[in-house]
Formats: C-alpha cells, structure tokens, sequence
C-alpha cells in the first residue's frame, strides 16, 4: 500500500494515549493504519494532546458521542423500540456530516465501534471506499449479559438483545472485510461467504513488560507496608463490569485476607475506607504495579471479549486468579495458565492457596508466562499488513 492510500479510522473514544483495553487495540490498529497510507482518525478529542504529525484528525467533540448518556445509556436503550433507532440515526448523522468537510478522497473506512458502523458503511459508499470492521465484542451478548441483572420483563430484553444483534451482524453482512478478536466471537454471527475475515487476537506489550520498573517507589507512595503481599486488579472502571468487580475486591476479598493489600489500578476507582485497600487510579507506568504485586486478580462477573489485563498479567509472569469471563477469546487452562473461579468462595480459596504457596505461585506465573510471550503486539499485528496490502490491491485494480 502506498503513501497515496487515504485511510479513515471511527472510533468513539480518544484513544490516545491509551488507557483501556478496548484504546490499546484500536491505537495499535492506529499506528498500523498509519504505516499504509495517510490516516485520518475521526473521534472525540480533548483539544490539547498532541498526536503524532502524520495522522491527521476530525474532531467529534459532540455529545451526540462524547456524552456517556447519548453513547451508553440511549443508545443501548434505543434497542427496546428497534434496529435503527433515532439515537442511532443521530450518531450517524453527525459523524456523516463532520467528514463531508475533509479533503480527501477515502479509499479504506474502518469501524472500531458498534455506535459508528452505519456512518462507516455510508462514508464507505459515498466515497467508494472498502469497509473494514473491526469487531472489539459481541455486543448484543454484554447486553443481554447486563440487562440479565434490571430485572426488565423479559420481552423486553428480548427485543433489545435481538435488535442489537440484527444491527451487528447487518454491519457483518455489509463489510469488505471483517476484523475478529476471537474465534469464539467470528462463530457467533453468520458471515457472507465471500467476505474475508481475519481474526487478531489482543495483545499485550510483552518486550515492555520485561523490564524491571519502580515497584518500590509505588510502594512507599502509596504506603503499601513492605511486607504485606499484593493483589493487583487492574481496569477502567468507568466500565461497569469492572466496577463491580472492584466492588467485589473491597467489600469482599479484603476483608477477608487483612494481612494483604488490594491495589486497584485503573481511572476511576471506586471509594473505599478498608484499610488494605490502595485505588491509585490511572497510573503511568503500569510495569510498577506488575512488579509490585504479588498475585493478579480479574473477577469479573460479566463481560464479553478478550481481556488485555490478563495479557498483561501474564507477560509480567503473575500467577493469575480470574472467573471464567477473563478467559474469554483465551487458551487458558485451568491450573496451568491461571487459576479459573467463578464462585465467590472457591475464588477465596484459590487466592489463599497461592499466597501460603511460593512454588505454587511460581509455576503458575510460568505458565502464564509462556502464553503471555505468544500474545506480544508486535507478532500480532502483522495480520493487518497482509490484509492492508490486499486491500490496496484490490483499490488499485
């Protein structure tokens, strides 16, 4: 693909830098876009953190898609009425509208986001563009997943969950190529025969996550006693599932093991009084928290896709204690890469057996370690140079 090559990125968040999962995969898709042609990212932006000067922005700094409101709540809600719900239709709308003002002619549109998928599949026609759709989650099954816990009549739940998932796979059925994290995800929808697929797992920065970091600097921050043990929770948890699993660790594990410290790293934590609770927050260098922690801990109750904390749990060869939501779109093996419990108690118990056991923990982080190393970005992106390149072929024929 060359220089020539005009290539237009959707994604609802600012991604950069990257502090969430679902941000680190679509800014390394990002920086792999760039490599082939001229990239313009179309997403929200905070007016002040420079990008790199070869890619070149269109500002969604609206409601319609910065708003939490607008972006979750309505329009996952808009479900319950139908597929292409006025919230939907806004979106649209204004994404459609914001492009139509660049000077450029796009040869590839790209789609990180469910919320962006009728705006990609238009600006993708009125440009003659190929579509490529990038599927982060099967989303109508963290719908129904979430909706499982309001306690909504069951017509209703039916309806939305049916209604998003018609809108996922009608962005399946409309795509030049599409884009899985998992092959469990890419078997849950039916795809158009001639429509080539990739799958390209999640990844984690392994070569980083070598390094030795500053865990003791982190320590004496945070007053962290020097011989207490740690467990590590790392997530954003403006992300629901997240925030209730933090709540999960504060009001369920650490009173339990008062002699360890609980570190919840990640924006948005939510408050604690316990004792052995530390909530940090967002923290720059993530090595430091790797390296201070003792065991890593991913109990999510629910959630769909691959989970890049448990990459990075791996790649710093920690012995990993996680329900069975964490190893989603993963070769986990229960017992050799980490230790999977979904019941409150048996996950007590396995978090107890690993901090009475060294030899235990070490074999365990080794396991992990092992799977971490096959999970490296830089292995797993090359995937989209044989896609990019095909797709330049096909521009250029």
């Amino acid at each position: 693909m060359n220089s020539e090559t005009e290539i237009l990125q959707l994604d609802k968040t600012q991604s950069y830098p990257p502090t969430t999962g679902a941000e680190t995969r679509s800014w390394k898709t990002a920086e792999k876009l760039d490599q082939h042609g001229t990239l313009w990212r179309v997403s929200p932006w905070d007016g002040h953190t420079q990008l790199p000067e070869t890619i070149r922005l269109i500002d969604l700094r609206s409601p319609v898609v910065t708003s939490k409101a607008i972006r979750n709540h309505a329009w996952y809600g808009g479900f319950t009425i139908q597929t292409r719900h006025p919230v939907q239709r806004l979106i649209t709308r204004y994404v459609v509208s914001r492009v139509s003002n660049a000077d450029a002619d796009f040869d590839i549109v790209v789609s990180e986001a469910p919320e962006l998928v009728d705006a990609a599949r238009r600006l993708a026609s009125i440009h003659d563009a190929q579509l490529v759709l990038n599927k982060h989650n099967c989303y109508y099954d963290f719908l129904d997943q979430y909706l499982r816990d309001k306690h909504l009549p069951l017509p209703v739940r039916e309806r939305a969950v049916n209604n998003l998932y018609e809108h996922e796979q009608q962005g399946i059925s409309d795509a030049d190529v599409i884009v899985f994290q998992s092959e469990d995800d890419r078997d849950r929808f039916d795809i158009p025969s001639a429509t080539p697929v990739r799958v390209i797992p999640n990844g984690t920065n392994y070569e980083e996550l070598q390094q030795e970091g500053n865990p003791d600097q982190l320590a004496r921050d945070l007053g962290i006693p020097d011989d207490q043990q740690v467990c590590l929770f790392v997530g954003s948890f403006d992300y629901e599932p997240n925030h209730a699993a933090a709540r999960f660790v504060i009001e369920e594990l650490s009173p339990v093991f008062p002699e360890m410290a609980f570190l919840l790293v990640g924006r948005n934590p939510p408050r604690s009084t316990a004792p052995n609770v530390y909530a940090p927050g967002y923290v720059t260098d993530l090595i430091d928290a790797l390296r201070l922690a003792d065991i890593a801990l991913c109990p999510l109750p629910r959630g769909s896709g691959t989970k890049l904390k448990m990459l990075d749990y791996f790649a710093a060869g920690l012995p990993v204690v996680t329900t069975s939501v964490g190893t989603q779109g993963l070769p986990i093996r229960d017992g050799e890469h980490a230790l999977v419990r979904d019941e409150p108690t048996a996950m007590k118990g396995a978090i107890r057996e690993l901090a009475r056991d060294e030899g235990w923990r070490k074999r365990l982080a080794q396991g992990g370690h092992s799977l971490g190393e096959q999970f490296a970005w830089s292995r797993l992106l090359r995937g989209y140079d044989e896609l990019l390149t095909d797709l330049s072929t096909n521009n250029n024929e």
